[in-house]
């Protein structure tokens, strides 16, 4: 598929997706971020970004509760379910 085969909603619907992930992920503290960015896009596990970040495994769990908590806040207008 094309980038001309993209209807022109579509294209206007993807643009606001990621900025708004960007806007919402800026929101986040740096420690946040960093963790979030770490376990969801990196794929890291818990035990590795504790020992990157200096903290222990319980750290990283509330970091990302916390943070996912916030994306979802700000992201809710792009949720399908109710």
């Amino acid at each position: 598929e094309t980038e001309s085969d993209v209807a022109p909603h579509q294209k206007y619907v993807d643009d606001a997706v990621v900025r708004d992930v960007s806007v919402a992920l800026q929101r986040l503290s740096p420690k946040e971020r960093e963790t979030f960015v770490l376990k969801h896009v990196e794929g890291w596990k818990l035990e590795e970004i504790a020992e990157s970040t200096n903290t222990n495994v319980n750290n990283v769990k509330s970091t990302l509760f916390r943070a996912v908590r916030k994306l979802r806040v700000d992201l809710h207008v792009w949720r399908s379910e109710p």
